[in-house]
């Protein structure tokens, strides 16, 4: 049979070979990429950590880390190739015959080209991480801005509705959202509460880029002004 002008045998049956792989979809490339995707949406915590590392070292701090697509890669291809191996054996052990080893088998220009596309694949889901942790972080630089500018005002706005100015009256904080304190015993001033307020954000705002809230709680029959956060389960009482 003859072969396209310029290209040699060995060329054609080996870009036959990478083809045949390609468009079959072999189920080692389905599952090595499911699991790969798997390790990463799962360590998205430790990708957020490299992320970090690599500003500090932008700002002049300790080196960065970079990418964790090859680590996990790497790792899971060794642990695919391990599983397949202990397969092998139970299939001798079982059935008296060892099927034959598909990855050993592949060319290895067709297992770097399957490899090559699915890195890029976790490259651009890494990215995407990456771009959401930046877009909360913008988010939550702004909300903290905007807590602080209200803080500076001479009234002391509602952290609860951030509407309407906090009162004070006998002993009682209260806004027209319908929040209502009774301090009377801990002789709590507005500037006692402003004070609380900057102290709570600020304590938060140096361990977490989380988005905190301010709610009232009734606990032993008291109310609390607390400011808590579910990202990094931080709780600060400010009343």
């Amino acid at each position: 049979m003859a072969t396209p002008k310029g290209k040699s045998p060995t060329f054609s049956r080996m870009e036959k070979h990478r083809n045949l792989y390609k468009n079959t979809s072999p189920q080692w490339r389905d599952s090595y990429r499911r699991r790969c995707f798997d390790r990463l949406r799962s360590s998205r915590e430790n990708l957020l950590q490299k992320f970090r590392g690599n500003e500090a070292a932008a700002d002049g701090g300790s080196p960065g880390r970079g990418s964790v697509v090859s680590e996990l890669m790497a790792e899971e291809w060794k642990l695919m190739q391990w599983e397949q191996r202990q397969a092998r054996v139970e299939m001798k052990l079982t059935h008296g015959q060892m099927d034959d080893d598909l990855l050993e088998d592949l060319n290895n220009d067709v297992v770097m080209s399957l490899v090559e596309e699915i890195q890029r694949e976790l490259m651009a889901e890494e990215n995407a991480i990456i771009a959401e942790y930046e877009a909360s972080l913008q988010l939550a630089e702004a909300s903290l801005s905007a807590t602080v500018e209200q803080l500076d005002i001479d009234e002391l706005s509602c952290p609860i509705c951030k509407r309407n100015p906090l009162m004070l009256s006998k002993g009682v904080i209260f806004c027209a959202c319908g929040i209502r304190i009774n301090t009377e015993q801990d002789c709590i001033t507005l500037a006692n509460v402003r004070q609380q307020l900057e102290n709570g954000v600020g304590q938060h705002s140096a361990l977490c880029h989380g988005q905190p809230v301010f709610t009232v709680t009734d606990a032993f029959n008291a109310q609390n002004l607390v400011l808590s956060c579910q990202t990094c389960d931080f709780l600060y009482i400010v009343i």
